[in-house]
């Protein structure tokens, strides 16, 4: 809420105008002394700003798609006569300067929308005559001025209404309309102006991209691994047995797997680390295709990855409002999107080796077809309820929450899982490859950091990396032993159930055991994988049907685990007696926020579009909660 700091009323002393956002963080009011209303107007001030002496760039893509085809033929030679590596380097590099030579960069106060070039030129027309008008004041110029001033004003009319009825006409087609309002329904992740170091807040663009490189290099070092430790020893053994490998070739790559992931590439136009964008790669003519997998192909015979594409290009976004600490930021990686390109032919090649070989459990989803968010509610769920139908048999559910679960993946460990796995030798040397040697550099604005080593973990920009992450961890839900484990990507649940025959509080002494034992194992395993449990957010729910039980103590490395009452667990509220009152109360506000949401959309749409009234009604489930709006309307007025 942006709540003024005195009252707005002139006739009391309350506080009646105010502004509601999802995040207040950096809004300012004033209330200002003036006015006839019974009402002091209020001047909100947002925190989000744009700067007068900025640029926008505007791109020609017609003359860029237009060069390529004229260049086709070179780089056809080029592909043949270079190592794949060069190639990769010099076209990422082709691409981007291409994409500004076909621009033009404008200051922000000459930003215009994009009007037809008819449009454009009477508008350069008004503007001369208008200033023909000014340098000798006449009555003939006067008419000129005036008449087409009306003629503009007139087309532009047209223009715009052509606009609106198109994009209505679009809307109405099959399931459009979710696709027009679902930036309305977004949460919305603020910038930052700095950064807090203790008392002091950093607004310096070189001091923020440093201390956040100091910070990131901290996070990603090369873990430390204990000599004494057996797996350890073991995993390191095996890795360096792998990176000593030569490299194995990959099975040729086909024009068909190029072509099916460059039709999945969106438009997206933030730039990668070489300067390219999404948006780039597919304004490519569809001829490249076939250079693209020459170079795919050169590249698999290696069985190697790009060095280039190694690189990551990380912005961060506040979790925290303006001035976050450093571990209240979401760092995003920008990889270069053809060698993303290539890695998603390899990550589908994966994925079908995983269905071929049953490489999944029942305890595990997420990351893959078939298995998803629903079906692991679903099955916790149904495990709990089974469990506390009868009176004296208590559920114990202990939420692990793994630390930083993708950045901390150690590299030995990872290659050591899919060895035990079975995976085919060429596609862990390939992996090998892939996860060594990356580095990132932080981006704030035009300030950029130093270049800091990735030393563990995988890039979360990466379609391959929650797949690793999944088959890193494939053999948890093996290590316990009477105990029900629900596995959804980094999420691990589990659920310990009392004895049938025992009373309520022999029970909880019961679990109390099962649950440290439990914890000892999953000490263990983190420990062997180097893979820290973030215990001030782990939690335990003792789910049961009496009044007031005693609690098991649960620890792990001599530390308490906390119980909650209720626990959210992949959007699901999981409370005490497993009741549906909170989750559905919950739901009930999100929907009741989203249909006022909708029906401020609905009464935007022309009355005349019937059609579009009905069908957007129809799909939103709430025709019924319309009328009886409109009647409820209707009978007050």
């Amino acid at each position: 809420m942006i709540k003024p700091n005195k009252a707005t009323s002139k006739r009391s002393d309350s506080i009646i105008d105010f502004g509601i956002s999802q995040n207040a963080s950096g809004w300012t009011s004033e209330v200002l002394d003036e006015g006839e209303s019974d009402h002091w107007p209020v001047l909100f001030q947002s925190c989000l700003a744009i700067n007068e002496d900025s640029f926008f760039k505007k791109t020609n893509w017609r003359i860029y798609n237009y060069f390529l085809t004229m260049v086709y033929e070179y780089w056809l030679s080029v592909v043949y006569n270079i190592d794949e590596q060069t190639f990769f380097s010099l076209f990422s590099s082709f691409l981007s300067a291409l994409s500004d030579r076909c621009s033009v960069y404008e200051t922000v106060a000459k930003y215009r929308p994009p009007w037809p070039p008819d449009l454009v030129l009477l508008a350069k027309s008004v503007n001369r005559a208008r200033r023909a008008y000014r340098r000798m004041k006449c009555l003939q110029r006067l008419q000129l001025y005036l008449d087409l001033k009306d003629i503009f004003i007139a087309k532009r009319t047209d223009f715009l209404n052509s606009k609106q009825e198109q994009k209505l006409k679009w809307v109405a087609e099959g399931n459009n309309v979710w696709t027009f309002v679902k930036p309305h329904f977004h949460a919305f992740t603020p910038p930052f102006r700095g950064l807090t170091i203790g008392s002091e807040k950093i607004t310096d663009g070189n001091k923020i991209v440093e201390t956040l490189a100091n910070y990131f290099e901290t996070h990603f070092k090369k873990p430390q691994h204990d000599n004494n430790n057996n797996e350890h020893v073991q995993s390191v053994e095996i890795f360096e047995n792998i990176e000593y490998t030569p490299n194995i070739p990959l099975e040729p790559i086909t024009v068909v797997e190029v072509l099916q992931e460059w039709k999945k590439f969106k438009k997206k136009k933030s730039l990668d680390s070489t300067g390219t964008s999404a948006f780039m790669i597919k304004q490519l003519p569809q001829e490249y295709i076939g250079i693209i997998t020459v170079l795919f192909n050169h590249c698999a015979a290696k069985g190697e990855f790009f060095v280039d594409s190694k690189h990551a290009k990380v912005v961060c976004l506040s979790k925290d409002g303006l001035f976050p600490t450093e571990n209240k930021l979401r760092p995003i990686s920008l990889l270069p999107n053809l060698g993303k390109w290539f890695e998603r032919i390899i990550h589908k090649r994966i994925l079908k080796w995983c269905e071929n070989n049953n490489i999944f459990v029942d305890e595990q989803s997420g990351f893959t077809a078939n298995r998803r968010l629903q079906t692991r509610i679903v099955s916790l769920i149904e495990d709990i309820r089974l469990t506390i139908a009868a009176c004296n048999r208590p559920a114990l559910a202990i939420f692990v929450d793994f630390m930083s679960a993708f950045d901390r993946m150690w590299f030995c460990a990872l290659i050591s899982s899919l060895t035990r796995l079975d995976m085919p030798l060429a596609y862990i040397k390939w992996i090998s490859s892939w996860i060594s040697n990356r580095t990132i550099s932080i981006h704030y604005g035009d300030y950029v950091s130093r270049t800091i080593k990735m030393e563990v973990g995988a890039p979360q920009g990466s379609i391959l990396a929650a797949t690793l992450f999944r088959l890193h961890i494939h053999h948890l839900p093996s290590f316990f032993h009477q105990v029900i484990s629900h596995l959804f990507a980094d999420d691990l649940a589990l659920i310990l159930s009392g004895s049938l025959e025992n009373k309520f509080s022999l029970n909880v002494v019961e679990l109390e055991e099962r649950a440290n034992k439990a914890m000892l194992i999953l000490e263990k395993f983190a420990d062997d994988h180097i893979l820290p449990v973030n215990i001030q957010k782990t939690k335990a729910v003792l789910i049961h049907n009496i009044v007031s039980p005693s609690l098991p103590k649960i620890k792990f490395k001599d530390k308490n685990i906390d119980y909650v009452t209720s626990f959210q667990y992949l959007g699901v509220t999981i409370t005490t007696k497993l009741g549906w009152g909170k989750y559905i109360d919950d739901k009930l506000r999100k929907i009741k926020g989203t249909y006022n949401a909708m029906k401020v959309l609905f009464y935007n749409i022309p009355k005349k579009e019937i059609l579009i009234r009905l069908g957007w009604s129809r799909k939103q489930g709430m025709s019924s909660l319309v009328v009886a709006s409109e009647s409820s309307e209707a009978s007050i007025s």
